[in-house]
């Protein structure tokens, strides 16, 4: 192996094929498979600096288009609703994005810093193992996260920033509603297990399937905006029920590339098993748990600013229409954070948990 190979347990997958510990994990088909893979086989032998570009530049156009389309949903609920629209989902979203998009990217990327690794290996095996027990936490939290939010939710979002009795209030429990539900179901699968297609040298795939979500976020939100609120039936439901459903077409399409079709997505290597789960490992779980903490700490920051902000400036404000009007500010600026760290985010993806040293 040359040199640069140490940099991406992705380029490692492909190689080795003289691996004698293969067949103990592997059965010849899976083998064949691997080895047919012309992804894999073509990154095997790819320079250090245009093997960077090819997982980074996916990543760097996905961000960009998902930062944008975001920009122009904000200016369409502003358009309808007015500050009402942003400020009632401003409340509720930075909790929301921390129970669903970044525990799940967290927990993910602690997984793959294991399957990865697994894979450059060729132990299939412990790879299939960490993405069951992964599956494990994401069956519990799809439970725990609803019965935690939703029968507190009037208080929740109260405390959120929320004034008692107002409409901020009222519209802010109905997406909160959607959110906690199954916003969290949809968003595990679509940026968890996607982000775990990642260790399998799919960043191109995921960064296709990020750009057809948010075209969608976006196609639902004007269809749900002009076609209901704008017709005089105002809620804040279809507010969040616009990304749910991109993110239920587009996870459905992310699950089925780890299901043991007999024909379909067969190069692609991990599969959903309930042998992963033989024995079952609660310290496979905890390790999976330590290893998000770093991304957790990390992404949790800017939410936990803005809940702790918004809660404040509803005590200092002098009116209800001042702590709408500066809600709103703070969470147009939130939503258009994205656009400030594109390519941070992209490089973190080349440069993320799965790269191991041999």
């Amino acid at each position: 192996m040359s040199e640069h190979n140490f940099l991406s347990s992705e380029l490692e997958v492909a190689v080795n094929n003289s691996n004698s510990d293969v067949n103990e994990h592997l059965n010849d088909d899976n083998v064949k498979n691997k080895f047919d893979d012309k992804v894999l086989l073509r990154l095997q032998n790819m320079a250090v600096t245009p093997l960077l570009w090819h997982f980074v530049l996916p990543a760097i156009l996905a961000n960009s288009i998902s930062a944008v389309t975001n920009a122009i949903q904000t200016t369409i609920q502003k358009n309808v609703m007015g500050n009402i629209g942003i400020a009632a989902s401003a409340i509720v979203q930075p909790l929301e994005l921390m129970l669903t998009m970044y525990t799940s990217v967290g927990l993910s990327g602690g997984a793959v810093s294991f399957i990865s690794p697994a894979l450059g290996r060729q132990d299939l095996k412990t790879a299939q193992k960490y993405l069951m027990h992964y599956m494990f936490i994401y069956l519990v939290f799809i439970v725990l996260v609803p019965l935690c939010t939703l029968p507190w939710l009037p208080t929740l979002v109260l405390l959120l920033g929320a004034p008692e009795n107002s409409d901020l209030q009222k519209y802010a429990i109905q997406y909160g509603t959607i959110s906690f539900s199954l916003a969290t179901v949809f968003y595990f699968i679509n940026y968890g297990f996607g982000n775990i297609l990642r260790a399998d040298s799919r960043s191109v795939f995921n960064g296709v399937k990020q750009i057809i979500t948010a075209c969608l976020e976006l196609l639902f939100y004007y269809i749900f905006y002009y076609g209901i609120v704008a017709k005089g039936h105002v809620q804040l439901y279809t507010n969040a029920l616009a990304p749910v459903l991109a993110n239920a077409l587009s996870a459905s399409v992310v699950i089925c590339m780890f299901i043991p079709f007999k024909k379909l997505f067969k190069r692609f290597q991990l599969k959903f098993s309930v042998s992963g789960w033989r024995p079952f490992s609660f310290r496979v779980v905890f390790e999976i748990i330590y290893f998000a903490i770093p991304d957790w700490l990390a992404q949790f920051q800017i939410p936990l600013m803005i809940m702790v902000a918004n809660a404040l400036l509803k005590r200092i404000s002098n009116s209800y229409a001042q702590t709408e009007q500066w809600i709103t500010n703070l969470g147009v600026v939130y939503k258009m954070s994205p656009l400030i760290a594109v390519t941070n985010q992209s490089f973190s993806y080349a440069f993320g948990p799965s790269f191991q040293v041999y």
